[in-house]
């Protein structure tokens, strides 16, 4: 009888949409280290003068702000509610975009490799 009311409850939370998942609201922060030259051997912004690339980065469709000229970017308060994410790195040129990395990652479980960018994720501060 108990356990036909607890199943009926959590039916009418999901049908009313209160019931949420238990990565709803995960906060990480997120480094991205890239590698020193595309995959080809190529330095990514060698033409610009600068061979660093301006890295943006779009983690399940929300795209965080550029790191322009580095290595290396800190993305700080990125919130999502699956753990497993999609995750695109670019680097963001003038006239043409050079793919860094796309894949999936499993936040909180201290990064990933995506391409030619490593991930490192923790829960937030």
């Amino acid at each position: 009888m108990f356990r036909q009311f607890v199943i009926r409850m959590l039916a009418m939370m999901v049908i009313a949409g209160t019931a949420t998942s238990a990565y709803a609201d995960s906060c990480y922060d997120v480094i991205i280290s890239v590698d020193r030259t595309k995959a080809n051997g190529n330095e990514w912004d060698a033409a610009a003068g600068n061979y660093a690339p301006d890295i943006v980065t779009v983690i399940s469709g929300k795209s965080y702000p550029k790191c322009q000229d580095s290595y290396e970017c800190v993305l700080y308060d990125v919130r999502v509610s699956q753990r497993v994410v999609s995750v695109d790195v670019i680097d963001k040129d003038a006239f043409a975009d050079d793919p860094i990395g796309s894949g999936q990652c499993a936040l909180g479980h201290g990064g990933c490799i995506v391409g030619r960018a490593r991930l490192t994720t923790m829960p937030c501060q």
